[in-house]
């Protein structure tokens, strides 16, 4: 599960947040092939400590990228341009919950060893 922590704010009139903290958010060379390879998708940039300092989304279906969005630790951003990323995460999540799933029910049928004799 990913958890994002804000900070809300009202500047100049208008509904803003801050990122304070993210956790749980895998890392790109962590995630399945097939997730990266359709939309949409997001992943954790990770700086040299291992903590992590942004977040890349990418949006969209088989068709194509519709959108790319970024949340940085520390930077503030809209509400809208945060819910749009939001809702994008939240599919997002739900494709990676079904593709983790199938690789599990191929776990438990595709193993052990198998010879051929030519």
């Amino acid at each position: 599960m990913v958890e994002i922590l804000t900070e809300k704010k009202v500047v100049r009139g208008e509904k803003q947040r801050t990122i304070i903290a993210v956790d749980g958010v895998m890392k790109r060379k962590d995630l399945p092939m097939e997730y990266l390879e359709g939309r949409p998708y997001f992943y954790g940039g990770y700086n040299r400590e291992g903590g992590i300092r942004d977040l890349s989304i990418v949006a969209g279906d088989e068709q194509g990228c519709t959108g790319v969005y970024s949340l940085r630790i520390g930077e503030t951003y809209s509400e809208g341009y945060f819910r749009a990323a939001l809702k994008v995460m939240y599919i997002a999540g739900d494709r990676l919950h079904e593709l983790r799933q199938k690789e599990k029910e191929l776990k438990a049928v595709w193993r052990g060893e198998e010879t051929f004799m030519i």
